[in-house]
């Protein structure tokens, strides 16, 4: 029997189709609570999304205790019915929750768009049946003006929208009709110096819902901008309070301490809906605060984002390995269980009981991949160049005093800065270097390199004056006299072009390992390109020597060999074309048993012996089928990355090819996006302890370290959720700096420029005017006499800053473990000499060692660094590992200069 048609209803919303229902013990549909007109009904997206978590946590506290189970699906399901809250089963419920930010919808997905629409349209329909009659509309009904003076005519009868009743126009009021003008806002003015009594309030008070979020908002406010928590008790805070809103303002301790702690819940609860079912690196490092507490921070790192999860005071316990390890484990345990990340890998620094608990780490659970910080690593290779005591480095210090000198003094800046405006150049300045960082003294040396025609200009041309201009004082022109014949000495200014041409390769190389995006292949290809930079002949023998032994001493002690050199295999954009050719132990056959190693040791209970593995991984080795060039959009991928500025994702790549199955081809996508979501140094934790220095000064210093750890915990989500673009107007201007500025020429010798990156321009047919400057007179010099005279501190000397790396490096190597077959060979210590046909240091052929003079590689040495990569495909090294870290240098070379001016770099500016 058929049903007629006006029976069976309209069909179901399209809203349907993304939720989904239950049925009771009776096979029926079950009802939303005690609602019997209604079904129940869940979320797919956030139902999915709650299996795939707990599944994800059964298999990590499998990782943790082998006894544990994980169940089947459908078990996990009816869990998840249990303690999801449902929904009830309307279209306007459905079409909300989907708008939610809880909603596990994914980024990509055009679901939000359209319900958005849907719930607009539906919005609108309603407002066009309910909305009364305004004047216009009634006008446009009867056919005359709006504001006609006699208004409607009385005698006609119009239909009321929603009951379809006549209604005569006669019988209604004007006064209840729409009006289309809107009424004016009532105007107040009032001071905040106005007494209480003459303050206008608001005669009504905020929900309590409504307070406890402008409580919470309050709090955020007072940690983002880091103002004094006594702020909030303080008369003008609560009068402006109590002037402008109808909310009551809370108390210091009210902020501090309940509202600080629901607020930290949150962020916690935000964590893990971010964070649930994802990988994820630890780190942590000990830091010690101004109240002399000592504390062990750990992070979660994911997505390149790192979160801060754990700050414990160790004040009152001993600085052990074992003790260390314990907190650790706890931290691993609250990720992977209360946060439910994937921990793959932990990174700490390189201290003493640092290293011993790395080692019994990976001996407890030996599918996590342990690190040490390779940023720290790359710092202890400075310290061995500083223990070289090369000659031309005692005129770093030589180089500081010149820089302060001319810094302070006015009429020396001056006639600087008219040099350089005499050939209208934008204007640098002299770079004074930060104590306690390196890199900033080789900035501060490349930029007096940069400016030193216009320096050696004013010398020569005002030298009489420049020495005058510093006062009376015999001790003053004794040191004005010392400084300008530093300038006019040629072996000073070559003695710091060796100095530059020296730290360059290790500046660009710290600054890209310590990113908090610093990936395994990164690593790899950062020591091999620092290998070959200090290969060439124009860096002299002990600076070779002592740099490949070093280098080789780092990757021979510190790295996880298989993990490092598969990293780079894995990089779809390198694979195995940079390995050296005649390599035994990097055939194709050696790499496949690498992968499969190392994918045994990191999923236990996985399984590389399915054929589709083995398939998989020489498919991706030619470049063939889904592991194409062409299939896996390598090309798409670069372009859009280069155009928006940010460093290629690989992993984003990998991930768009996981169809989430145990196939064998699919364990081999794993096993990518494993070993490259792996961040390889704690800085994220130096960064979190900045913040800390920032938190508790010595005007807070009574803090305890929970509560500066919820407010930095709160200050980083709140950068994450209000993100600005402060850097990106940087940048802008950084980039009109670097295009503009001529600069000092450089020598045949001077270390090579990577390919493609932002670089001062280097014009080698620049030579500035000699001009005399005559827009300073010596009238205007008299604070320089008042000022004393400027000689270098004994903290302000380099030593200050290479000690501490030297004695690092110094207890690095007393704690020197051989780990088997990887102790470094006697040949790393040879003069590595240029590929063959490399004519000299005047020759435009890559430096690198030579396949033809090199002893041959055997099965003992082939993963040596200096056997690992063929070093003549130097564009391809450039490409890949040193652009990063140069565009980072350049950056840190502008931050120091807006702080030596305060922001102003030109006159144009």
């Amino acid at each position: 029997m058929s049903v007629p048609l006006s029976r069976l209803g309209p069909p179901p919303h399209q809203v349907w189709d993304y939720f989904r229902t239950a049925k009771d013990a009776a096979g029926k549909i079950q009802k939303y609570q005690k609602d019997e007109s209604h079904n129940a009904m869940w979320c797919s997206f956030c139902f999915n999304a709650k299996v795939e978590e707990i599944e994800t946590r059964e298999r990590n506290a499998q990782l943790l205790d082998p006894s544990s189970e994980v169940r089947v699906r459908s078990a996990i399901e009816m869990t998840v019915y249990s303690i999801m809250k449902p929904i009830v089963g309307k279209v306007d419920h459905g079409l909300k929750h989907l708008l939610k930010d809880s909603c596990r919808i994914p980024v990509n997905s055009e679901v939000k768009s359209w319900a958005r629409r849907t719930l607009a349209e539906r919005s609108n329909r309603r407002k066009e049946n309910l909305v009364p009659l305004s004047r216009t509309d009634l006008a446009t009904d009867l056919g005359v003006h709006p504001f006609s003076p006699s208004g409607p005519p009385h005698d006609i009868s119009i239909l009321d929208r929603i009951s379809g009743v006549p209604i005569r126009v006669a019988d209604l009021q004007v006064a209840d009709m729409g009006s289309d003008r809107t009424p004016k806002r009532l105007k107040t003015s009032h001071s905040l110096n106005s007494l209480d009594g003459n303050i206008a309030t608001y005669s009504s008070q905020a929900p309590s819902a409504l307070q406890a979020e402008f409580n919470a908002d309050l709090c955020s406010l007072f940690v983002a901008l880091g103002w004094a928590w006594d702020g909030a008790d303080q008369d003008i805070m609560r009068t402006f309070i109590r002037k402008y809103t109808v909310y009551q303002a809370p108390s210091a301790y009210t902020l501090s301490g309940p509202v600080l702690d629901q607020q930290a819940k949150e962020v916690e609860q935000r964590m893990k809906s971010r964070l649930s079912g994802k990988l994820g690196t630890g780190q942590c490092d000990g830091w010690k605060n101004v109240a002399r507490t000592s504390v062990v921070s750990s992070l979660i790192t994911v997505d390149y984002e790192p979160y801060l999860i754990d700050t414990h005071d160790v004040s009152a316990e001993r600085k052990t390995a074992d003790n260390l390890l314990n907190i650790v484990i706890m931290n691993i345990m609250y990720a992977m269980m209360t946060l439910e990340v994937t921990v793959i890998a932990w990174c700490s620094d390189a201290g003493g009981d640092s290293a011993s608990m790395r080692r019994k780490l990976v001996q407890r659970y030996p599918w996590l991949i342990v690190l040490d910080c390779w940023a720290h690593q790359i710092h202890l290779v400075v310290g061995d160049y500083f223990k070289l005591e090369l000659p031309w480095i005692e005129y770093v210090d030589m180089a500081t005093e010149v820089i302060k000198w001319f810094n302070n003094h006015g009429y020396a800046n001056g006639l600087l800065r008219a040099q350089q405006q005499s050939i209208n150049v934008k204007i640098l300045v002299l770079i004074l270097p930060v104590a306690t960082r390196w890199t900033s003294h080789y900035l501060s040396i490349r930029r007096l390199r940069q400016l030193r025609r216009f320096i050696e200009a004013c010398v020569a041309l005002h030298y009489d004056d420049l020495v005058e201009s510093v006062g009376k004082t015999k001790k003053a022109k004794d040191h004005a006299k010392k400084v300008l014949q530093y300038v006019q000495d040629g072996d000073f200014w070559k003695g710091l072009e060796k100095v530059e041409r020296d730290l360059q390769p290790l500046a660009v190389a710290a600054n890209l390992t310590q990113g908090a995006s610093t990936r395994l292949d990164q690593v790899l290809l950062t020591l091999a390109n620092l290998y070959r930079h200090f290969s060439d002949p124009k860096y002299e023998s002990s600076v070779r020597i002592g740099i490949h032994a070093s280098l080789q001493k780092r990757w021979a002690k510190n790295a996880d060999i298989d993990v490092f050199v598969i990293s780079v295999f894995l990089n779809p954009y390198i694979r195995n074309k940079l390995f050296r050719p005649g390599n035994p132990r990097l055939t194709p056959i050696e790499i496949y048993n690498l992968c499969t190693r190392v994918y045994k040791r990191i999923f236990p209970e996985g399984n590389c012996l399915d054929p589709g593995f083995h398939h998989a991984f020489f498919a991706y080795i030619e470049g063939v089928r889904e592991f194409s060039a062409d299939r896996m959009k390598l090309d798409a991928f670069k372009a859009a990355y280069d155009n928006s500025g940010t460093p290629i994702d690989i992993v984003s790549i990998w991930t768009a090819m996981d169809d989430h199955s145990d196939s064998g081809r699919n364990n081999f996508i794993k096993l990518a996006i494993r070993i490259l979501s792996v961040v390889t140094n704690s800085a994220s934790a130096e960064h979190v302890f900045s913040q800390m220095g920032l938190t508790h000064t010595r005007l807070r210093n009574r803090f305890k370290p929970l509560k500066v750890h919820k407010m930095v915990m709160l200050k980083m989500d709140l950068k994450r959720r209000y993100r600005d673009d402060s850097t990106k107007r940087l940048k802008r201007k950084f980039t009109e700096l670097t295009t503009t500025v001529p600069v000092l020429p450089p020598s045949e010798s001077s270390t090579e420029r990577p390919v493609s990156t932002p670089s001062l321009t280097n014009d080698t047919r620049f030579t500035p005017e000699l001009t005399t400057v005559g827009s300073t007179s010596l009238s205007d010099t008299s604070l320089d006499i008042l000022n004393p005279v400027p000689t270098l501190t004994d903290s302000e000397r380099f030593h200050h800053v290479t000690a501490p790396l030297i004695a690092d490096t110094m207890a690095d190597d007393e704690s020197l473990y051989t780990l088997p077959e990887l102790s470094p060979s006697p040949d790393i210590l040879r003069t590595v000499p240029l590929p063959s046909g490399h004519a000299g240091p005047s020759s435009n052929a890559a430096p690198g060692p030579s396949r033809n003079t090199q002893p041959a590689i055997t099965e003992a040495n082939g993963l040596n660094l200096g056997n690992i990569f063929d070093f003549t495909k130097t564009e391809d090294f450039v490409t890949f590992s040193w652009n990063g870290g140069w565009t980072s240098l350049e950056g840190e070379m502008l931050v120091y200069e807006v702080m030596s001016v305060g922001g102003e770099v030109g006159d144009d500016e």
